[in-house]
């Protein structure tokens, strides 16, 4: 099972208890880490060891005798207490004491722990589904347990019956209703009551992702690894002819032939011919594409929209491009029209209407009209995220709004986004 990777303090349920809603973000401040509200108010002291973001997720660590751990998503709480572990959430409806040697993160209203040498599946009242057993559990989907028994994986129900016996090396969790597995040194597919239902006969073999997956074979002389794409009963929609495809983002997966790449709909009927030298995701409608050494744009017809005369093209966001030209980045919409004369040493998508931009060495923000709105006076900042932004000034962390106000002031070591518990 995955290590921790989220650790907080016991005493933020109890701060946060009385809140039906809030913006919080950590804060690292002489060493130690709190938690701070939108206005810059203490929620929780700056008493804890450490703190760090990943994705949604983040960590402070007390103690190996203190601590919790927080999954905004799911709005229940993991701490580790005296070195157990237990569970609660915000509004008091979830609160499972800390008798557990180990536990993942709540899932779908359940979640794996360990206890006294055995692992089972707890609800969110703290009741297992069944009888904790000697195997090791590695995750759930669709109704169907994935265990592991002597280096063999087999699948369970929900109550603790063996419907798949542990027989398989390699399998991976349900998606779509097929499960990847490995047989012989081949990787085919199974459905949720263990029938083989695509035969074992590629060389690798991905999840089904939107009931289509991409798989290897080999080709005819047996010499080269080719990638298709194939449909849940086995046919190929895309056939095996690719060096490589990736994907499927946006409708559509990226395929490489002849050192060049190319795109094709998740229908498999939809086509743009590998001819580019790299290749950029579709994003409203449009994909940044490079032939020899300049990067233009197409639309979903493979139809060329903007020229190719560009450095770099970055992915569509909100009505602009963000184009190198001449070693400086500017603004461009879909007309290849720019929003301004302006051309920066560095510069990113728009945000909340807002766009970093590097100026003397120093980041501010511009609008839509490529208007400066926020002037260039921070040594580091990210993106705005629901109307709010780290930035570094003098060397120290604090939050702006989208006029460029502090809401939190630069005197933070180290800082979060603000996101949301309800």
């Amino acid at each position: 099972m995955k290590k921790i990777i989220l650790l907080i303090c016991v005493n933020f349920f109890f701060i946060l208890s009385g809140y039906s809603q809030t913006k919080i973000a950590f804060a690292k401040k002489d060493k130690f880490w709190g938690i701070l509200d939108t206005k810059g108010k203490t929620l929780v002291p700056f008493e804890y060891d450490f703190l760090y973001s990943a994705g949604i997720m983040f960590s402070v660590a007390y103690s190996d005798y203190k601590s919790i751990l927080f999954k905004p998503g799911n709005g229940i709480v993991k701490y580790k207490k005296k070195l157990k572990y237990g569970f609660f959430n915000i509004s008091k409806t979830v609160n499972i004491k800390n008798t557990f040697d180990y536990a993942e993160n709540f899932k779908d209203s359940f979640a794996i722990v360990d206890s006294d040498g055995k692992t089972g599946i707890i609800n969110t009242k703290g009741k297992f589904l069944f009888k904790p057993v000697e195997y090791e559990i590695e995750g759930f989907s669709q109704k169907r347990i994935l265990f592991k028994d002597w280096k063999k994986f087999g699948f369970m129900d929900f109550n603790g019956n063996i419907v798949i016996p542990a027989k398989y090396k390699f399998v991976k969790l349900f998606k779509n209703n097929r499960a990847v597995i490995k047989q012989k040194g081949k990787f085919g597919y199974i459905d949720t009551l263990g029938n083989i239902v695509i035969n074992p006969s590629f060389v690798f073999a991905e999840d089904f992702n939107y009931k289509t997956a991409i798989v290897k074979v080999f080709s005819k002389k047996k010499d080269k690894i080719k990638y298709g794409v194939i449909d849940i009963n086995g046919n190929f929609i895309i056939k095996p002819e690719y060096e490589k495809i990736k994907g499927p983002k946006n409708g559509f997966y990226l395929v490489r032939k002849a050192g060049l790449w190319g795109y094709i709909d998740t229908t498999g009927l939809k086509k743009i011919d590998c001819q580019f030298v790299n290749a950029g995701w579709f994003s409203e409608n449009f994909a940044a594409v490079r032939k020899h050494d300049k990067w233009g744009v197409i639309d979903k017809n493979g139809k060329n929209v903007i020229i190719f005369r560009y450095q770099h093209i970055k992915d569509f966001k909100d009505g602009f491009f963000v184009v190198k030209e001449n070693n400086k980045w500017h603004y461009i919409n879909s007309k290849d029209e720019r929003i301004n004369n302006e051309n920066y040493l560095k510069a990113y998508s728009f945000f909340d209407e807002l766009a970093r931009v590097l100026i003397d060495e120093k980041i501010g923000f511009i609008n839509k009209s490529g208007e400066l709105a926020i002037l260039p006076v921070f040594e580091n900042a990210y993106n705005f995220k629901n109307g709010f932004c780290r930035v570094k000034k003098n060397g120290k962390w604090g939050i702006i709004d989208t006029k460029g106000l502090y809401v939190v002031k630069p005197i933070y070591d180290n800082i979060t986004d603000f996101y949301i518990v309800n």
